[in-house]
This record gives structure tokens, C-alpha cells and sequence, in this order.
């Protein structure tokens, strides 16, 4: 049975938690980033899978949009810190 299938939220979620419990592999290929380009969030989560997947040059693109982003969040901080330390 499928539920919400095609959910942006629902396969970031579910490929942040592939990330976090390492299959970065699999998780970069659900995290949706081109389907929801004007997340940081989601992008922040693809950034570290792909980081983990030693991919950096990538994952610093995708990183640096979300830290160049506007404002103030927690998700800029995060991604400006692993940027610094990729």
C-alpha cells in the first residue's frame, strides 16, 4: 500500500534516515532536491549524503547554496559548518 506517494516531505524524511543510518548510497538517490529546489533543508540533507558519500565537490555546490541562502536559520548554520569541514 502506498501512502502519499510522490510526497516531497515523506521521501526527505525517509531518505534523511537512510542517510543517518548509513546508506548515504540509497538516500541520495530518494532525497527529492530537484523536486523541491527552494528547500535548504532538504538540500542541506542531500549535501550530507553525498559529503558521507565522499562526493565533495557536490556536495560543496549543494551545501554552499543552502549557507549563500537568505537569512537565518539553523539549517544555514549547519550546512556552513560541514562546508568548512569537507
Amino acid at each position: 500500500m502506498e501512502v502519499a506517494p510522490g510526497s516531497v516531505d515523506i521521501m526527505d524524511t525517509y531518505g534523511w534516515i537512510l542517510v543517518l543510518g548509513g546508506a548515504s548510497d540509497r538516500g541520495v538517490e530518494v532525497l527529492p532536491a530537484a523536486l523541491a529546489p527552494e528547500s535548504p533543508e532538504i538540500a542541506y540533507h542531500l549535501g550530507v549524503g553525498l559529503a558521507r558519500l565522499g562526493v565533495l565537490v557536490e556536495a560543496k555546490k549543494v551545501l554552499k547554496k543552502v549557507a549563500d541562502g537568505q537569512g537565518q536559520s539553523d539549517i544555514k548554520k549547519k550546512a556552513s559548518a560541514l562546508l568548512n569541514n569537507i
